[in-house]
């Protein structure tokens, strides 16, 4: 029973580490190690980001837009997110900061444009009253461009389209925050460390039989 429960785990491990190996190469093989200055409002416009590492300056962070993932205990004597609910990660939309004429202390969700270009991914904020309420002006965000690997859920996106509806999710892009791309040695070490497990997961488990 023990051999069959380590061979289990070599299958298990390496199948994960090779998963995760190659969505670290689909976002990071061709990113640049240090980010690009980005404008959001060339995006906005439809022109490529031309990297997936990238920087955007100055922009509005349509906080009350905030969608979030949250985690709540099995024990737990009510299932709806409190203030004090533990949030995972969370996605909110950003714009460019030529849009927002209004000043920044009378800005609301309204004043915006009714579609966006970026939606940031943030673990920043740690429970669902951390969430900010207020549409505010940031100075800059980074990180990687994560298109390739994730996207939205139904329940998500229409979360995000009462608020814009005319939002193209298709050509929206995901920014997580503060990710930088992994290095060729890690990524080419996972996605050959992964199947390397798994062999020996499969050699163990001839080696044994033959023994036996």
């Amino acid at each position: 029973m023990g051999r069959a429960i380590l061979i289990l785990v070599l299958f298990v491990v390496g199948g994960a580490i090779s998963y995760f190996g190659v969505r670290e190469y689909r976002v990071s093989n061709d990113a640049a190690p240090h980010p690009v200055e980005v404008d959001l409002a060339e995006l906005e416009a439809g022109r490529p980001p031309g990297d997936n590492h990238i920087r955007i300056g100055r922009h509005v962070a349509a906080y009350p837009a905030t969608v979030y993932a949250y985690e709540i205990s099995r024990f737990a004597s009510r299932r709806k997110p409190g203030p004090d609910t533990r949030v995972s990660h969370c996605f909110y939309p950003i714009v460019s900061a030529a849009s927002a004429e209004t000043p920044e202390k009378d800005l609301a969700l309204e004043d915006l444009d009714r579609s966006f270009a970026v939606l940031v991914k943030t673990r920043r904020f740690r429970t669902k009253a951390s969430i900010p309420q207020q549409v505010s002006f940031n100075s800059s965000v980074r990180g990687l461009l994560i298109n390739r690997i994730e996207s939205l859920g139904e329940r998500e996106e229409r979360l995000i389209r009462m608020n814009f509806p005319q939002v193209d999710m298709e050509k929206v892009l995901i920014l997580e925050e503060d990710r930088r791309p992994a290095s060729a040695l890690k990524w080419l070490g996972m996605v050959l460390g992964g199947p390397a497990m798994v062999l020996l997961g499969v050699g163990l488990g001839v080696w044994w039989k033959q023994k036996s």
